[in-house]
């Protein structure tokens, strides 16, 4: 049987590797976004900044929502 401490280490390092997979695939998800409706942008969204802070924030709150569905799905389905 391993020790909780093992276990513990594992879950967390688990918890990492989803959560970056997560940011990689909502950020190239946002950044196909931000390419293929920039011509349709206000003119405040097409600096350079803004499409920044939009490409930053975006996935974290997805990530957010995601992660609050996973618990979700996971409080629902477990016994």
């Amino acid at each position: 049987m391993a020790s909780p401490r093992l276990l513990g280490c594992a879950a967390t390092l688990g918890s990492v590797v989803v959560t970056c997979l997560l940011l990689f695939f909502n950020a190239s998800f946002v950044m196909a976004l931000l390419t293929a409706a920039e011509s349709k942008f206000p003119i405040w969204a097409k600096n350079a900044e803004a499409s920044q802070f939009i490409l930053f924030t975006t996935p974290l709150v997805l990530v957010v929502l995601q992660w609050m569905f996973i618990d979700y799905a996971r409080s629902r389905f477990r016994r």
